[in-house]
């Protein structure tokens, strides 16, 4: 029989969120928004700063700095970006070129997909976001951001 404790989850463990404004990349879409449909689709996506106080997940932030995790989009185009703490967040079955797919231990960047990936030329400037886990089935990396 196997082990129940043996059933590692952080999602969500040091969660801390902060408002941004968000660019293009991020929209939000009226008619999803009656009801429990998301009403954006880049929710759960992989972001990066793009201005000041701006985040993004547009394909040109490949490679950019992981600031968080898009968690709520609004209306008026604010987002709430967990910036702190364990995040599960997808990544390609494919890495771009130049780049791998996560690794345990390793630090983590933006794909050009709304996930993460490792490596790259673009440094990391802390060991910071560092993957905890993966989902090989799935394409997801358990990330501890901060």
């Amino acid at each position: 029989m196997a082990n129940p404790r043996v059933l590692y989850d952080y999602e969500g463990i040091g969660e801390n969120l902060a408002t941004f404004a968000s660019d293009a990349s991020i929209t939000f879409n009226q008619l999803n928004f009656a009801g429990n449909v998301n009403p954006s689709p880049q929710i759960n996506n992989a972001v990066a700063m793009s201005a000041a106080h701006q985040v993004s997940c547009a394909v040109g932030m490949l490679g950019k700095y992981l600031i968080g995790k898009l968690k709520v989009v609004e209306q008026d185009g604010s987002v709430a970006v967990q910036y702190q703490g364990f995040a599960k967040m997808p990544y390609l079955a494919t890495a771009p070129t130049n780049y791998a797919i996560p690794v345990v231990g390793q630090s983590v960047v933006l794909d050009n997909a709304g996930g993460v990936c490792a490596g790259g030329t673009t440094a990391v400037p802390f060991y910071r976001n560092v993957v905890v886990d993966l989902d090989t089935v799935n394409k997801f990396a358990m990330v501890l951001i901060g």
